[in-house]
């Protein structure tokens, strides 16, 4: 009888570590997004904002990357965290963070649409930052 309390008790503690290690890998792969992926595009969106007025398209590079593969490999775990809010949490902070880049990705799309429309035919590739460069008023 006690052999088997031990063992149910055992495998809770297991459990719980297990769910604290996922908790601890999701942590730091939002960390690392934040860190990687958010801060420079919020930089480039602010700089494009005070320098343009959005008067010029943003042209935003497609991301292919996955920066959650470790979320994607744990959704199953996520069912074993008892916390509700904190389950609901982890899901809206994960549906945002994708949504973030299937916006980037349709604004490359439109992009590519846009430079192909405003292309004068024979000059070759618009290279965009050296136009912008020339026409940038200094700084008072």
């Amino acid at each position: 009888m006690q052999a088997a309390k031990d063992q149910r008790k055992a495998s809770k503690e297991a459990e719980h570590r297990a769910v604290k290690h996922t908790l601890r890998a999701i942590k730091t792969e939002l960390e690392g997004f934040q860190k990687a992926f958010v801060k420079g595009t919020d930089e480039l969106l602010k700089n494009w904002e005070d320098q343009y007025k959005k008067q010029v398209p943003l042209n935003l590079p497609s991301i292919t990357q996955n920066y959650f593969i470790v979320f994607d490999s744990s959704a199953g775990a996520l069912g074993t965290i008892e916390d509700d809010d904190l389950r609901q949490r982890i899901l809206a902070t994960f549906y945002q963070a994708k949504s973030l880049i299937e916006a980037i990705n349709y604004q490359h799309e439109r992009y590519q649409v846009y430079e192909a429309l405003t292309r004068v035919p024979g000059t070759g590739p618009v290279d965009w930052a050296s136009a912008l460069a020339a026409v940038q008023l200094p700084e008072r």
